[in-house]
């Protein structure tokens, strides 16, 4: 069943959705990760909805009690650093 993550950019509400809880959930612990957490909610998109919804206190939780802070797949890269490298032609 799908899930979404929904959580505020500025003041705007953003609508994810995941194919699984396990990925919506990770992807919540991305934003924890970086330190977000404004209005975060993550939650099955058909179904009932109550005792289903995982609020930002729910998600710390689940944060917190995991092993590695953010699973692997989901770290972000350090920015490569490109050098142009110019010849010049004599």
């Amino acid at each position: 069943m799908p899930w979404y993550l929904s959580y505020r950019r500025g003041r705007n509400t953003v609508m994810r959705v995941f194919g699984t809880q396990d990925l919506a959930v990770n992807a919540a612990c991305r934003f924890l990760d970086e330190g977000s957490d404004d209005r975060i909610e993550v939650g099955p998109t058909a179904g009932p909805h109550e005792g289903n919804v995982l609020n930002a206190h729910d998600l710390r939780r689940i944060y917190e009690s995991r092993d590695a802070r953010v699973p692997q797949p989901f770290r972000r890269p350090s920015p490569i650093k490109v050098r142009r490298v110019v010849k010049s032609v004599p």
